[in-house]
């Protein structure tokens, strides 16, 4: 017999909306592409071997990335399509020959592909230092083509569907700010002596941002033509917006140098100023920096190509000697110039550029569509609808929420138990402040416990009204009022407890952490903040530590430092294999439960062998 109890990770529009707008009120670029060193640490290009660290993304394409011609790639990459590599195209990828020589931390995954990665040639990946590489699909190689050994730790692991998300999302965001920033007023201003002469840019007056807006084809030149920052954009953010002409096409060709505010142009423009540019090609499907023109020197400054509205993805072909900035491009990447480089250095303005409109008020503090919660066996659905499973028996953190009720904290802890072939939540506590409510199974009747005293007072817990109701003979129920329309509900059904978190709101549990995910997103977070894919890791991540209170009355089952008890997957086979009940006995009983508790209440009924298991629900 079989059955399959997990379901597709979902996200209600309620979360996509909340997420939607804590990106789109995020500084700048948002925080995947802040810089963590500080902008005063960032040499100018070089080639020595002394690296400094930064974990902001370098480089990102929604679509793919091609390099037909080309010698280097620096910084953390992420490409969400595949990424090719041809007979004549990259040798060196995330730390390089001549560059900033700022890469990522060690020990991390820093560069992602999405779909499949192709290597035409041999490459170095890293050069001496430890990082892995995560690709979504196939890994294919020429004769010959490969990673020069030792090579990167491969890890196949296709983008989670919340991952996906997250980006789509922040694409939506910048394509927002982009949108909104290309209706900013000009007030610098382009000027140029005549055909010959190189162009300058000059701040128009004393604001700390100064806007360019400039027509598709202004810096398209017939000729090599200097692009020189004025002394008076020193201090300045410098906002480029280009437009597209009717065919949706940006073109800037033929930029023979870039000429900082302090005279240094080539590998010696100042990475402070490089932090103050911004290329917004807002309106363009199709960008072409170089354009195969044979005039072209070192492009510089963020590169920001966000797709136009209905979906529409663009593609940025890059055939100048080489880049310094961050690249963003909700599309496709071409490089094709024989020695090109990508060099790492952050859009990390001196004034940041303004916020979007909807940021001028406070965020409205939404709740969750559906509840959060943990019951059965067991079974728990996290802040954005995910199902999962952890089987796990020992004392585990539902959540732990330090900011509810401004400051007064909440803590939520279960304990599984295991009777002859299956594990069931038998008991769970909830903590606010300094009072705690403890819940207990029994097929006698439920027993529960005020701040560890047996039968107290059941009025508050630490000021919210708490009720308890006899649903029926097997079933009670303990209602704690929180703050508005928030509520916990902790059920009981004969030896069974579960726990729901109903319209839940960021303000209340923006902060929490543990089995639910992060708020909204659900993200699987380890203690530590980093995203744990493994859901029977990240169940032993929230085991209770011994480093933290005992919130039950009593000690029962194994107890940190001990692991968690797994089950052998052999013997939850077993367990539904040897069931007295049929799986379609089984969805008649469940027919009267919400649809997304379905799959779950009729395992439980399997694994129990008791057909009354869907009261739990």
């Amino acid at each position: 017999m079989k059955i399959s109890c997990f379901a597709l990770a979902l996200v209600t529009f309620s979360n996509s909306l909340h997420s939607l707008k804590a990106f789109l009120c995020d500084p700048n670029l948002g925080d995947d592409f802040k810089n963590n060193l500080d902008i005063s640490q960032w040499p100018t290009l070089n080639g020595s071997t002394n690296r400094k660290r930064d974990d902001s993304i370098a480089f990102f394409a929604s679509g793919d990335f091609l390099c037909k011609r080309g010698a280097e790639m620096e910084g953390k990459i992420v490409v969400l399509g595949d990424y090719t590599v041809e007979a004549n195209g990259l040798s060196n990828v995330v730390n390089v020959g001549q560059g900033s020589q700022v890469v990522p931390s060690e020990n991390q995954v820093v560069m992602t592909v999405g779909g499949d990665l192709y290597l035409g040639r041999s490459v170095d990946f890293f050069t001496t230092d430890t990082g892995s590489l995560r690709v979504g699909g196939q890994f294919t190689t020429s004769d010959g083509g490969g990673f020069y050994l030792p090579g990167p730790t491969v890890v196949n692991s296709p983008l989670a569907e919340i991952e996906n998300l997250d980006f789509e999302i922040l694409l939506e965001d910048l394509q927002l700010k982009s949108a909104y920033w290309a209706t900013l007023t000009s007030n610098g201003v382009v000027g140029r002596a005549d055909q010959w002469a190189p162009v300058v840019f000059t701040a128009g007056d004393s604001s700390a941002l100064q806007v360019f807006n400039l027509g598709a084809n202004d810096l398209n030149f017939n000729v090599g033509t200097n692009v020189i920052f004025h002394s008076s954009l020193a201090d300045r953010t410098i906002l480029i917006n280009v437009g597209a002409g009717g065919n949706m096409v940006s073109t800037l060709a033929n930029i023979a140098s870039m000429v900082d505010p302090a005279g240094g142009s080539n590998h010696n423009f100042g990475p402070t100023y490089t932090a103050n540019i911004l290329w917004n090609f807002y309106a363009a499907t199709t960008v072409k920096i170089g354009d195969y023109k044979t005039g072209n020197g070192e492009f510089v400054g963020t590169i920001l190509v966000p797709g136009v509205n209905n979906g529409v993805t663009s593609t940025l072909t890059l055939t100048v000697p080489g880049h310094s900035g961050q690249v963003i491009v909700n599309g496709n990447v071409i490089q094709d110039k024989g020695g090109s480089e990508w060099h790492n250095y952050p859009f990390d303005p001196i004034t940041p550029l303004p916020e979007h409109p909807d940021c001028d008020t406070p965020p409205v503090s939404s709740p969750v569509s559906s509840p959060a919660k943990i019951s059965g066996d067991p079974h728990i659905k996290a802040w954005n609808g995910e199902h999962y499973d952890f089987h796990g028996v020992c004392d585990l953190v539902m959540l732990k929420n330090p900011s509810f009720d401004n400051g007064v904290g909440m803590d939520i802890q279960v304990r599984t138990k295991r009777t002859k072939q299956w594990s069931y939540i038998s008991s769970a506590v909830l903590k606010i402040g300094e009072e705690t409510l403890e819940v207990k199974g029994d097929r006698k009747g439920c027993q529960y416990w005020i701040n560890s005293v047996a039968g107290g007072d059941l009025q508050s817990l630490n000021g919210f009204t708490v009720t308890h109701n006899q649903i029926n003979a097997n079933t009670m129920e303990f209602i704690v009022y929180l703050n508005g329309d928030q509520r916990i509900v902790l059920k009981t059904f004969k030896e069974m407890v579960g726990v729901e978190i109903f319209a839940a709101t960021e303000t209340e549990f923006g902060s929490s952490l543990g089995l639910m995910g992060t708020f909204g997103e659900g993200l699987k977070l380890g203690r530590d903040r980093v995203l744990i894919e493994d859901d029977m890791q990240f169940g032993q991540e929230w085991q209770v530590q011994a480093s933290e209170p005992m919130l039950f009355h009593d000690v029962e089952g194994p107890q940190a430092p001990v692991q968690c008890e797994i089950p052998q997957a052999t013997t939850l086979r077993r367990r539904l294999d040897e069931s007295k009940i049929s799986i379609k006995e089984a969805e008649l009983a469940c027919s009267g439960v919400a649809s997304d508790d379905f799959d779950s209440c009729v395992f439980d009924i399997i694994a129990t062998s008791d057909i009354e298991s869907a009261g739990a629900y």
